[in-house]
């Protein structure tokens, strides 16, 4: 990332190839990159929406052009959508348009990741093998993936899930329901993971000036949505909606009023009885008089699964 913000530098690993053996270049990185920011090829486009330009700067150099200084732009980076695919073979894949292409090439992607998929029945099973060029080599020395293989069940029942990691017919399994997360982190026959995540929960407040009958908008003022921040029991709302398992964003996402906290500034810690943030005297009980049920936009952070290492004699439990 340049000191100014406005330019990221991307260096290739040098032996990366796809999973059907070809090198991995910078013409195909710079062509995804421009596929995925690009409005007509879906809706996540707007995550690069920074990058004014991609331009190769030689055969292992690729350089992001952002618009301004973007503090999310290694996080989009890293995110599905940016996945880099073999240009070649995307662009020979069946199909007159690029939509018909992406549609073919999805029934037999390449990449370079770890696994190869081989097999995928639609709501069934999905059968991935492992890729024999992958780059990456274990602590011992040893290619990776260990695994030769894996099968993904798909299984919408919750309690079928949990019941078959039990008895050892599935090695481990995701979505696990928060009520049952005590019971199996319990269990000595499982690992129970819990993970961060970027699934976030909130409320919308309206703070247009007035409302549609005409009358003045009380949450159009700064000072009252400030109050509600400082009257809402977080640990409560997150106890109710996650048993516990969340976690109060304390970060402002976004600004459409002067007056509000600038974007990634901390919320002001709550004041004491009485005393609000510019010493006024905003009481959280009042609150009752102003809106009928005390709500802001509150964001819970809860636990998301990632992969781990999956042992003959434990089975996996993640949520």
């Amino acid at each position: 990332m340049a000191g100014d913000g406005k330019s990221v530098v991307l260096s290739l690993r040098e032996g990366v190839k796809f999973s059907e053996g070809s090198p991995l270049t910078a013409e195909d990185v710079k062509w995804t990159l421009d596929r995925a920011r690009d409005p007509k090829a879906g809706a996540w486009n707007a995550s690069l929406s920074s990058i004014e330009a991609v331009e190769i700067k030689d055969p292992a150099t690729v350089v992001l052009k952002l618009k301004q200084p973007d503090p999310t732009i290694l996080s989009a980076l890293a995110t599905f959508n940016t996945a880099i695919m073999p240009k070649k073979l995307f662009e020979a894949a069946a199909g007159a348009t690029p939509e018909e292409k992406a549609k073919a090439f999805a029934e037999k992607p390449i990449g370079t990741g770890p696994f190869v998929l081989t097999e995928w029945r639609r709501g069934v099973s999905m059968k991935l093998k492992r890729n024999e060029f992958y780059w990456k080599g274990g602590d011992d020395g040893k290619p990776l993936p260990y695994l030769d293989e894996l099968e993904f069940q798909v299984i919408p029942d919750d309690a079928t899930r949990l019941l078959k990691l039990k008895a050892g017919e599935i090695d481990g399994t995701e979505f696990v329901p928060y009520a049952r997360v005590q019971e199996l982190k319990a269990d000595p026959n499982l690992r129970m993971e819990l993970w961060p995540s970027t699934r976030v929960a909130y409320l919308n407040l309206n703070n247009r000036p007035m409302l549609k009958d005409g009358k003045p908008n009380p949450l159009s003022n700064l000072k009252v949505r400030q109050a509600l921040n400082y009257a809402m029991n977080k640990q409560a709302v997150i106890q109710i909606t996650t048993l516990g398992l969340g976690q109060a964003d304390t970060i402002v996402h976004v600004v459409d009023d002067a007056a509000v906290l600038r974007a990634g500034a901390a919320l002001p810690v709550r004041p004491r009885q009485g005393q609000g943030p510019d010493g006024q005297g905003w009481v959280p009980e009042r609150l009752r008089d102003v809106v009928p049920c005390p709500v802001g936009q509150r964001r819970c952070q809860q636990p998301d699964p990632r992969a781990a290492d999956v042992g003959p004699d434990r089975r996996e439990a993640y949520h």
